[in-house]
């Protein structure tokens, strides 16, 4: 699978470079592929909006994936328990859960993609 954007559309796109590289482009499409059920698998199925959409969502997700690596890398912990109180910290929130950008969930909420059927 190559990444939905190259780097030199991301830089058009995002206006930076601080980083990025195609192993995380591929890693943002990966993610804009779960976010729409794999309905963007090939490009060439899709509308002109809809491909300028999902090159957008994953340029947001790959800041995302970017600004937020660390955080994703210490998510070991779920919760704790003292003197037989517990705590949980499970997220219920889809985005924080799943590791998907708000930005690029939205952007892809008007072309249909993200459609599940009910």
């Amino acid at each position: 699978m190559t990444p939905y954007i190259t780097l030199v559309e991301y830089i058009a796109i995002s206006n930076k470079n601080s980083g990025m590289t195609n192993i995380m482009l591929l890693e943002a499409s990966l993610k804009v592929d779960f976010m729409t059920l794999n309905r963007t698998g090939d490009l060439s199925e899709l509308t002109t909006y809809q491909i300028d959409r999902v090159k957008i969502a994953t340029a947001y997700q790959a800041d995302y994936l970017y600004e937020n690596s660390a955080t994703f890398e210490q998510e070991n912990l779920s919760g704790y328990s003292v003197l037989g109180m517990s705590v949980s910290f499970e997220s219920k929130d889809y985005y924080n859960k799943n590791h998907v950008s708000k930005k690029a969930y939205e952007t892809l909420m008007p072309t249909g993609l993200l459609w599940r059927g009910v």
